[in-house]
């Protein structure tokens, strides 16, 4: 086990700020990636030590960016729990596959998969290469003052451009984990 360390935070490249940082990875050649809510530098690449931006890519990829992971391959897959998609990329951010509606989400259908999630929060992945996707915030309800919340109901972002966002079921209602083989093909789901 490595010893913990503590190093200097990445500074944000492009004189921007970052937005929240919703999840970080590193790529198989050891450098970082940092995956956050700011539209302008959505994804951004580090040295090893975090102390050098390599690359900033796919600008305004996610509505509301939450998770990434980096497979043995190098692709690149991220997580929209707002427009409920999940993205696999290559090693230099070309979208592979898109999986899921662009703003939509729908009742479990036991007996085929809808096409649809409800809020994916993360990716995994097996020796096989299928992946796992696990979705929902478990049927948490909002607070009374979550601005986030009446954006998702308009399908108004917080810079008041549209998005696709036409929820059918409550958001985070069904906590699941499905399983999909490598071609986006999903084997299995339990919840």
């Amino acid at each position: 086990m490595l010893p913990y360390h503590f190093a200097p935070r990445p500074v944000a490249p492009n004189g921007e700020k970052f937005g929240n940082v919703s999840a970080v990875a590193m790529t198989p050649q050891g450098n970082l990636l940092v995956f956050n809510r700011n539209p302008a530098i959505m994804m951004v690449e580090y040295n090893g030590a975090g102390t050098r931006a390599l690359r900033t890519f796919n600008p305004n990829l996610a509505q509301m960016a939450h998770g990434m992971k980096v497979d043995r391959h190098g692709n690149i897959w991220a997580t929209d729990s707002f427009l409920n998609l999940v993205w696999k990329l290559n090693p230099r951010g070309a979208v592979l596959m898109m999986l899921a509606k662009r703003g939509e989400n729908g009742s479990w259908d036991n007996a085929k998969w809808n096409g649809m999630f409800n809020q994916p929060l993360d990716v995994t992945f097996d020796k096989q290469d299928n992946f796992y996707v696990i979705q929902s915030h478990g049927g948490t309800s909002y607070p009374a003052d979550c601005s986030f919340c009446a954006n998702y109901a308009s399908g108004i972002n917080a810079n008041s451009h549209s998005v696709a966002a036409k929820p059918t079921v409550p958001p985070g209602s069904d906590p699941r984990v499905m399983k999909f083989d490598k071609d986006g093909h999903l084997l299995a789901s339990a919840s």
